[in-house]
């Protein structure tokens, strides 16, 4: 009897140790096959913009509504709506450099990895832009070394090896750099120069000389890196403009530069997951009101000129954030359930959708889809 039972405890180890071992493979999406895995082009968007909130899980933005008592930009005007899967190569938790890599090479790698697997560094789309004569320019409100804007013109091992990054976008053909940083690029002003960037540091200066190229029609508009002291949600300064006047100003220098070509955008609200990382409820919502805003500022760009194809998403979810239809005075910390990242699905939000009828409301995309339905529309306007 105790050999039939202690053969029974074994067989039901086992078997839970396997169903285990199958969550985790499951999870981790070794062999996730993506949802766009077959296309090939995609014709009417000649502009591309990618907006990233670093750590925005839907219940990020549900208790930002609830707390500004209106409906935000993201969810108001956004024609169709769905979720995203965000599993690495490695785990079923991503990390941001894993995720940025799906959303960027259309590829799944471990965390920590930026744009690099089995020894190999991956297209980034930058790169993938760039091959079709696409302008291209990156955005984030952290130092644009940080792995999100990274995993887009970049390719290491570590996300943490941030010189061999930073001399990576140095010499990369990415237009323009924008973000935060200040303090670490301006010791790296020799490389900077001699890699051929104009640098700067106070945006009145960068805004009055896109404004006067394009007044000029000047010929040339060199590349460019400009690093502030933070990105402010709220009120613009020369050394901390907005993540809006900085998307704003991002988009007119490169419709200018490529009128015909169109251009890629990839805009990063870094901070939300920064503060949900602390547990800081409050500091979120300020970043997603200020990433909300520059939502805005884009689509009404995108309206005035047309062939812009706008995407809405996040990397992955931060906190474990709840939220069970708390009012604005109810909403406090410990809504916030864990200070790390979770395997939720996040959602994703997607404006002008006249040439994308296979995508429905509600559909699940995996991260790495991102990617495949972006080069489709690249591919469409070689």
């Amino acid at each position: 009897m105790r050999k039939q039972l202690y053969q029974i405890a074994t067989f039901k180890k086992a078997l839970a140790s396997s169903l285990i071992l199958v969550l985790f493979l499951v999870g981790c999406a070794h062999n996730l096959e993506g949802k766009y895995d077959n296309l090939t082009t995609i014709e009417g968007y000649k502009n591309i913009v990618l907006m990233i909130g670093d750590g925005m899980g839907e219940n990020h933005i549900k208790v930002a509504e609830a707390f500004n008592q209106a409906r935000s930009t993201i969810t108001e005007e956004a024609e169709i709506s769905g979720w995203m899967t965000t599993a690495s190569l490695s785990s079923s938790i991503t990390d941001s450099a894993a995720s940025a890599t799906a959303m960027s090479t259309g590829e799944k790698v471990a965390n920590r990895a930026i744009a690099y697997k089995n020894g190999l560094k991956l297209t980034t789309m930058s790169e993938f832009a760039r091959a079709f004569q696409k302008g291209v320019g990156i955005i984030a409100t952290e130092t644009l070394t940080g792995a999100t804007p990274a995993a887009f013109y970049a390719h290491n091992r570590k996300r943490s090896n941030t010189d061999e990054i930073a001399l990576e976008q140095f010499r990369s053909n990415v237009d323009l750099f924008i973000g935060a940083g200040k303090s670490y690029y301006d010791e790296q002003i020799e490389l900077i120069r001699q890699n051929n960037l104009d640098y700067y540091t106070d945006f009145s200066i960068l805004e009055t000389d896109i404004n006067a190229a394009i007044a000029e029609d000047s010929s040339v508009l060199r590349k460019f890196l400009a690093a502030f002291d933070s990105i402010s949600t709220s009120t613009s300064t020369s050394s901390t403009p907005t993540l809006s006047d900085i998307s704003t100003a991002s988009l007119n220098y490169l419709d200018y530069k490529y009128q015909e070509k169109g251009f890629f955008l990839m805009i990063e609200g870094s901070h939300i997951d920064k503060r949900a990382h602390d547990k800081d409820i409050f500091g979120m919502i300020e970043q997603l009101n200020g990433f909300d805003a520059a939502v805005n500022s884009v689509l009404n760009w995108s309206e005035e000129h047309g062939e812009t194809f706008v995407v809405v998403t996040a990397d992955h979810e931060t906190g474990g954030l709840e939220f069970n239809g708390e009012t604005k005075s109810e909403i406090d910390d410990d809504m916030f359930t864990i200070s790390g990242h979770t395997a939720t699905n996040v959602p994703f939000y997607i404006y002008n959708t006249s040439n994308l009828s296979f995508i429905s409301e509600g559909d699940i995309i995996d991260n790495t889809d991102v990617a495949k339905l972006i080069r489709a529309m690249i591919r469409a306007t070689s």
